[in-house]
């Protein structure tokens, strides 16, 4: 039983191993803050984006950020 159980062990040790870089190789796809926008606007550009990084976030000024948005009737109380 003990060179299953070794097998088994290393088996995990190597999945969580993978598992653990999985999230560094999808890193360009996810949440971003306001102030970053600007350095990956090339990017969006290129994936067919067509705001700029101020029509979304200006900090003093009126931008996208400053939309409220209803999505399929939740998140906000009916009355």
């Amino acid at each position: 039983m003990k060179p299953l159980s070794s097998l088994l062990f290393r088996s995990l040790i190597v999945l969580t191993t993978v598992w653990g870089m999985v999230p560094q190789a999808l890193a360009d796809k996810g949440m971003w803050l306001p102030i970053q926008i600007a350095k990956i606007e090339d990017r969006m550009k290129e994936a067919g984006f067509q705001l700029s990084a101020t029509d979304l976030y200006q900090i003093n000024q009126a931008a996208v950020k400053d939309a409220i948005v209803r999505l399929g009737g939740g998140f906000v109380p009916r009355k």
